[in-house]
């Protein structure tokens, strides 16, 4: 015999009750278990202080509050657990990114550092070191060999300044997408979709970072030849202005070559910041759902850790796709390099084929 679950109640009442109106009397109710938001991130290290249960990890055995950092006009927050400060202790490459997305939409901060997590009210060079700084403090064994960020200048001269023995390398993904946009923003799109060789030209301008650092001036200048050949050098001086202007001087050209990097890119920190916004579901959350976020993202990375340490497998494994890449790339290099084989030139084209998805995103 089956059962059919009838539900009785006045219509006329339950129609008084719209969802967004129930959802308002769950985030009121929610709002009064939190004091009142902080007027500043200055207010907020002092409440977070008074108030440990607020920073709490979520199994209570720590807490993420790391103390604040102060210049004359700015404040920064720090969050990082010493169970998260002990994993840093460990470790000798970083993936450093920053997102305004997942920020508390008060007070204001504008910049997270993935680095534990870092309120920020600013994003200048010395907000940046002074940051880093007070995280050599809390974690004085942190010595890493390689950090990788995007290319904002400010962010990568901090890490050099205060870790000068480390090597600072510019995400590959960052790379390929600004050189892209600025053949879109030139009008070079249209003509690309024309002639075949030209595309494939600017493609393997995306190539230049998979180069030994030495070989990158010499590799744009066979592409210059290139389009002297085929006629196309006019057309695009603009953009190899750009590029010599741009990328192929200081700042940018010291930290642009990922040759022989195991990761080329900053993903990870990006897909972090990703976890931070579906954790948070809102684009601009309200503080205390903010921090609840980051502890439930802290007690995820704490178990990660403890099952690795048991020897537990928790990598996701590369895609296929990802690991013909690299082993691609490494054949071309070995024949430039060691066999001597192909061109320089050559291999700009040949690899710039294992970044197609790359360059269909942003010209397709």
């Amino acid at each position: 015999m089956g059962f059919v679950k009838v539900e009785k109640y006045p219509l006329e009442i339950a129609a008084q009750v719209s969802l967004d109106g129930m959802r308002s009397a769950i985030q009121r109710a929610r709002a009064a278990l939190y004091p009142p938001v902080p007027p500043d991130l200055h207010a907020l290290g002092q409440q977070l202080q008074a108030n440990p249960l607020l920073a709490a990890s979520l199994d209570g055995g720590d807490n993420l509050y790391a103390g604040t950092v102060e210049t004359p006009a700015t404040r920064s927050v720090v969050f990082m657990s010493r169970r998260m400060q002990r994993a840093l202790a460990r470790t000798s490459r970083v993936f450093c990114d920053a997102t305004f997305a997942s920020r508390p939409n008060e007070p204001q901060a504008r910049q997270i550092i993935p680095l534990g997590r870092v309120l920020m009210t600013g994003k200048s060079e010395a907000e940046y070191a002074a940051v880093l700084h007070h995280v050599r403090q809390l974690v004085p064994q942190f010595n890493p060999l390689v950090i990788m960020t995007d290319f904002e200048v400010g962010l990568q001269n901090a890490w050099k300044t205060v870790f000068p023995n480390a090597q600072v390398i510019g995400c590959y993904w960052h790379c390929c997408r600004a050189v892209l946009k600025k053949a879109r923003e030139l009008g070079l799109v249209p003509f690309m979709n024309q002639h075949r060789q030209l595309r494939s030209l600017i493609r393997a301008m995306c190539a230049l970072p998979l180069l030994p650092q030495a070989l990158m001036g010499r590799g744009l200048n066979t592409l210059i030849q290139e389009a002297t050949r085929r006629g196309y050098v006019q057309f695009l001086n603009p953009y190899f202005n750009y590029m010599i202007d741009t990328w192929m001087t200081n700042p940018l050209f010291s930290t642009m070559s990922v040759y022989d990097q195991p990761h080329r890119t900053n993903n990870v920190s990006e897909s972090c910041n990703r976890m931070l916004r579906s954790k948070t579901g809102a684009h601009r959350p309200g503080l205390w759902h903010f921090l609840t976020a980051v502890r439930r993202l802290e007690q995820s990375a704490t178990l990660t850790l403890i099952a690795a340490h048991r020897g537990h497998h928790v990598a996701r494994p590369k895609k296929v796709s990802a690991v013909n890449n690299d082993l691609r790339i490494r054949n071309y290099i070995t024949l430039l390099l060691v066999d001597n084989e192909i061109s320089i030139n050559r291999f700009l084209h040949l690899a710039s084929t294992r970044v197609m998805n790359v360059f269909e995103q942003f010209i397709v």
